[in-house]
């Protein structure tokens, strides 16, 4: 469940030197079925309240652990494994809007790329506060778990599915979250419950991602947030982790019906190519393409697809 017990366990898996897909039991089942079944996972970490969906999953193909019945006395110390930089750490599926999900392979390396430029883009320290709220199977919540924790900031967990919005603004301001990272169609849904004047001064990084940020997404950020909070307007696709982003100052205006999307980040190239692959001048319409020694290694076991999704330097 969405709680602090995924997360240590996401740090155990990576303390022992070994990659992690996580199953989001709120997930619909053939999803689920799909993910593991595709992952080849021989071992399923879980607790109570998910053990009978664990072990229906599994059908016997893989071990599961339930978080409950794992000795407090082991010892907790250093194991003496040291992964590689550019060996597997997440396992990220894309949502399948395209298609079947696809699983995005993404080393040690690529996080800690991703860690450094949310870093020192948001100027982040260790008094920072994060909400997590986002699943932790969504490749968003990757950027968030470690760009907090590494930094030795505090990590909010928040079941929006459980809860709800409604005890969402007084949560907030209780604990006095400093950073909030969204998605455009649960930021608008959480404003719309908003009273006017409703504002949240402690967060001065708001970040909303995904999809195509509007004039009225704007209008919502002046209204409800500090004039020292920054708008973080970013496009990060599951291969690729935060590709750009634009920097937005409290009491921005724009003409425009859709913010723009900034910059391309530290080591990270957009390139805008024709059919045949080719980059195209300024201007020219074609799709855009990411050029980094830091993307996705490609699709777990999905040679084909990698082929024709992660082509050779232009």
């Amino acid at each position: 469940d969405h709680g602090a017990a995924v997360l240590v366990a996401l740090l155990a898996v990576l303390k022992r030197g070994k990659l992690y897909v996580v199953l989001d039991a709120s997930y619909p089942r053939d999803r689920l079925e799909a993910m593991l079944g595709d992952s080849g996972a021989k071992l399923i970490v879980t607790e109570s309240s998910n053990l009978a969906l664990a072990r229906q999953l599994s059908g016997g193909a893989a071990e599961v652990i339930d978080c409950a019945d794992v000795d407090p006395s082991l010892p907790d110390g250093d194991l003496g494994v040291y992964p590689a930089p550019d060996s597997l750490a997440p396992l990220l599926y894309t949502s399948g809007s395209t298609g079947q999900p696809k699983g995005a392979m993404h080393t040690h390396r690529n996080v800690l790329v991703d860690v450094r430029n949310l870093t020192n883009g948001w100027c982040v320290t260790d008094k920072e506060r994060w909400l997590l709220h986002t699943s932790v199977s969504f490749a968003n919540s990757v950027r968030t778990i470690y760009s907090s924790l590494l930094n030795g900031g505090s990590l909010y967990p928040y079941d929006i599915k459980k809860t709800g919005f409604a005890a969402l603004p007084q949560w907030l301001l209780a604990n006095e979250m400093t950073i909030a990272r969204t998605v455009p169609t649960t930021f608008r849904e959480f404003m719309g419950t908003l009273k006017t004047g409703q504002i949240f001064p402690a967060i001065r990084v708001l970040s909303v991602g995904g999809e195509p940020l509007l004039r009225a997404d704007l209008d919502y950020f002046n209204e409800h947030f500090s004039p020292g909070c920054v708008l973080a307007h970013a496009l990060g696709p599951t291969e690729c982790l935060t590709v750009c982003w634009a920097l937005i100052p409290h009491g921005t205006q724009i003409t425009e019906s859709k913010l723009q999307i900034g910059y391309p980040l530290e080591d990270k190239d957009v390139l805008v190519l024709d059919e045949s692959g080719r980059e195209l001048e300024d201007g020219a319409v074609g799709e855009l393409a990411v050029k980094s020694r830091y993307i996705s290694l490609g699709y777990w076991r999905d040679p084909e697809r990698t082929k024709a999704a992660f082509l050779p330097d232009p």
